[in-house]
């Protein structure tokens, strides 16, 4: 196969390599210390989470300890995260990369794993369940093609031996042969292969023994060789053999060389759109020794790496354009603001979004509006306009909530409701977010305060009141007018079933909760009693208590019961005068000692 590198990257031949003096100062004999050594040089590749050995971790923790073996975690491209062993086969790198700190001229231990070595400790750990995969790169101790077959062979015997099935990340090196890259793509799950440095003349001036053209060709090669499975795969073929399923991916250092941010986001897209790559890793340099070739640079910072990586994400997921977020010729991402902001702030022409008609990829241009949570307003607004409610229901996690109104061309005051995020930006605030004009919903509000005072209203001239039951909790919420008739104010009770017995007349109380019962157990089809309750002065008022079940639960139990409660003391005492006057009339007519004759 015969790959050249895209024009966008120019090229170079790389020089031979020169002789390197190596310094094997741990026999191979000695398998608990090169795991620790090894591991320990693992570390500064940021593929994987760093396995985080310490000088004293190296000292006192025993073999199985995570820190001392190098087991790590790492997100799988199926989203998996998964325990990994992370190691390298060997650090003896005849190499002398100004920024590595397993240069051959850096003063480190060194050690190198046999195949059957690293194999034996890798299945064992995997057979305890202490890993789930295992993640292997090694420094260049031979030749390129040398080194990938030892790794190659490392994964073969653990596939093919072993019957292996976790995960394997394998690290193709620089130089090395299409057979063993081949090789390799059949038994692990992702490749990849460091660029390591932004440009061609950083990658001369700090590691002279490689050229870009020696990382791009393999890159393309197992872009090519991918596309070609997924044909075989495409034609119908049986017996397609799997290719790093989980595709490729690189790593580039940051702050080791003067370029700015928009050389390495350049980089980063046409690797994405020439390579297909799935994941560029930034890491930020750190110095690993004294090498007069580093330039003489500040600290970079962890911000600086993550902004890398924010702006990456918009170029993988939320459709905006290298042109459209790095910054200038030579300069670094704005350290103020997360990439997405910072361009919302130089296009204000872009917002307002209108919530019910704007695209998915107009809503993912707004600040703090996640691929989640855009899902989330497009989903709710299938079922109808999207109002100030149902914009809060939305887990918008992180942003400020406002009510605002703004002023029209033609003066009109319009209310809206914002949900944004809130930016200073010398000395003045600003904020970018969604807004909704909220003039309907307040028409709405205002119509339901009317028609609940024209309620209360006719609730007062009929003297009744209105309760709203919870017969799972007892409590119950009741208007105004249930109270009042009582002589309590709103905020003086609070109405519980409880509260509601010990109300009731001591004569009353067996009977009016014996119909309750049978109501809300389905024996009767409406609540209707009347009794007394006491007062707040003590008085007993008479009551027409209608009611009814309204809500049950999955299972058919009463939840919610709804009535009504009229005040028919007048009624009473206008029944209880009339009762006492047909008894007077009666006993007068029966003593009469003559017949007494009604004529009307």
């Amino acid at each position: 196969m015969n790959t050249v590198a895209p024009a966008i990257f120019p090229v170079t031949s790389g020089p031979v390599s020169p002789p390197c003096r190596i310094n094997t100062l741990v026999p191979d004999d000695r398998l608990e210390r090169k795991l620790g050594i090894l591991a320990q040089s693992a570390r500064y590749d940021v593929s994987c989470v760093s396995s985080g050995i310490s000088g004293a971790a190296l000292r006192h923790a025993a073999l199985g300890a995570p820190a001392r073996s190098g087991i790590c975690h790492s997100w799988t491209a199926d989203g998996r995260c998964v325990s990994l062993l992370k190691v390298l086969l060997s650090n003896a790198c005849v190499y002398d990369c100004a920024y590595c700190a397993n240069r051959c001229s850096a003063n480190v231990p060194r050690a190198t794993f046999k195949v059957e070595e690293l194999v034996s400790l890798t299945w064992e750990f995997y057979r305890r369940n202490y890993i789930e995969g295992l993640f292997l790169s090694s420094a260049i101790w031979s030749t390129p093609d040398r080194t990938m077959e030892a790794m190659v062979r490392v994964a073969e015997k653990l596939r093919y031996g072993h019957g292996f099935g976790g995960y394997i990340h394998l690290k193709v090196i620089p130089g090395a042969s299409l057979e063993w890259i081949v090789r390799a793509g059949r038994v692990a799950d992702r490749l990849s292969i460091n660029i390591e440095l932004p440009s061609e003349r950083s990658l001369g001036m700090l590691c002279p023994q490689k050229s870009r053209a020696a990382i791009l060709t393999p890159m393309l090669r197992i872009r090519d060789t991918l596309v070609e499975f997924a044909e075989d795969r495409g034609k119908g073929f049986r017996h397609v053999p799997r290719f790093a399923p989980a595709g490729q991916s690189t790593q580039i250092v940051v702050g080791a060389t003067p370029e700015g941010d928009d050389t390495i986001l350049r980089l980063s897209d046409a690797l994405y759109r020439k390579v297909g790559l799935r994941r560029v890793f930034y890491s930020a340099y750190v110095p690993v020794g004294d090498d007069r070739r580093i330039p003489v640079l500040a600290p970079p910072e962890k911000l600086r790496e993550h902004r890398l990586y924010q702006a990456d994400w918009l170029l993988r997921f939320y459709g905006f354009t290298v042109e459209e977020i790095a910054p200038n010729e030579g300069e670094k991402l704005d350290a103020r603001f997360d990439p997405k902001t910072a361009w919302a702030l130089k296009h204000p022409e872009y917002f307002p979004v209108d919530v019910n008609r704007d695209d998915r990829e107009r809503l993912l241009r707004v600040p703090g509006l996640g691929v989640r949570n855009v899902n989330r307003i497009l989903q709710a607004r299938r079922f109808g306009s999207i109002d100030a409610a149902a914009l809060r229901r939305i887990p918008l996690e992180g942003h400020a909530q406002e009510e605002a109104k703004l002023v029209t061309k033609s003066g009109e005051r319009i209310p809206f409701f914002f949900t944004a995020v809130n930016l200073r930006i010398d000395e003045r605030n600003f904020f970018v977010g969604i807004g909704i004009d909220l003039r309907q919903r307040q028409q709405a509000e205002k119509a339901l305060r009317e028609s609940e005072q024209r309620l209360r209203m006719a609730l007062a001239g009929a003297n009744q009141g209105l309760y709203d039951l919870n017969l799972q909790t007892g409590k119950a919420i009741v208007s105004p007018e249930y109270l009042s008739m009582l002589g309590y104010g709103v905020d003086e009770v609070e109405a519980t079933a409880d509260w509601w017995r010990e109300q009731v007349h001591p004569d009353d109380l067996a009977l009016a909760t014996g119909t309750l019962m049978e109501c809300v157990q389905g024996q009767r089809n409406e609540y209707r009693m009347e009794y007394r309750l006491k007062s707040k002065s003590g008085d007993w008022k008479w009551v027409l208590s209608l009611g009814h079940v309204v809500e049950c639960d999955s299972a058919g139990q009463p939840t919610r019961m709804l009535g009504t409660h009229t005040d028919i003391t007048e009624r009473k005492r206008a029944e209880r005068a009339l009762q006492e006057s047909e008894a007077k009339l009666s006993s007068i007519l029966r003593a009469a000692p003559t017949g007494i004759g009604v004529v009307s």
